[in-house]
C-alpha cells in the first residue's frame, strides 16, 4: 500500500477475487484470526480501506468482490464469527463470502454521491483449480453443472 500511494497513480477499478477454503482442521493466522476469515474477508477488507481514498480521489472508480452463490449456505452465529466455536472449513468459506456482500453493500451506502460503486457478484459456475479441489460431490458436480472458463468467468467482473 505504501509503494502504491507513493507513486501518485489514480486507481479506477479494485476487483477482490481471491477466495480460498480453508482445512479441514481449524487453523489461525499469526494475529488470531482463522485463516479462510482472514484470507477471503479481512484482506480485502483491509486492502480496500487502505486504498479508499484513491478510489475516491480517481473517481469514476468502482469497487467489485467476487462472491457466489454459495453465500445462500452461510449460517452465520454472531457470537461466533470466526468460527471459534464451531468450524467446517465448507461454513467459514460460505460466511467469507456472505461477509464481502454485506461489506459491498455498507460501501455502497458509504460512497453513495462520491464518484466510486461497490459491487458483488457470481462469475458463473467456473472450471477452477478451485472447483477441482472441492471434494465431496466435486464429481457429480461438474457432470450436472456446465462449467465456464475461468476467462470468461473473469468477463463478469470486468
Amino acid at each position: 500500500l505504501c509503494e502504491f500511494h507513493s507513486r501518485n497513480l489514480p486507481l479506477h477499478v479494485l476487483i477482490h477475487n481471491s477466495g480460498r477454503k480453508g482445512p479441514a482442521k481449524r487453523t489461525t493466522t499469526s494475529g488470531g484470526f482463522e485463516v479462510t476469515f482472514a484470507h477471503n474477508h479481512l484482506g480485502p477488507f483491509f486492502l480496500t480501506v487502505g486504498l479508499l481514498d484513491v478510489l475516491i480521489s480517481s473517481a469514476p472508480s468502482r469497487i467489485i468482490f467476487v462472491s457466489g452463490e454459495i453465500y445462500r449456505f452461510a449460517r452465520v452465529d454472531q457470537d461466533d464469527l470466526c468460527f471459534e466455536k464451531r468450524y467446517s472449513s465448507f461454513s467459514s468459506y460460505c460466511a467469507t463470502k456472505l461477509y464481502n456482500i454485506a461489506l459491498s453493500r455498507e460501501l455502497t451506502r458509504r460512497l453513495m454521491g462520491r464518484g466510486c460503486t461497490s459491487n458483488a457478484l457470481h462469475p458463473g459456475i467456473v472450471a477452477s483449480a478451485f472447483k477441482r479441489a472441492t471434494g465431496c460431490g466435486a464429481t457429480l458436480f461438474r457432470l450436472l453443472c456446465p462449467l465456464r472458463t475461468a476467462e470468461m468467468g473473469a468477463w463478469t467482473a470486468v
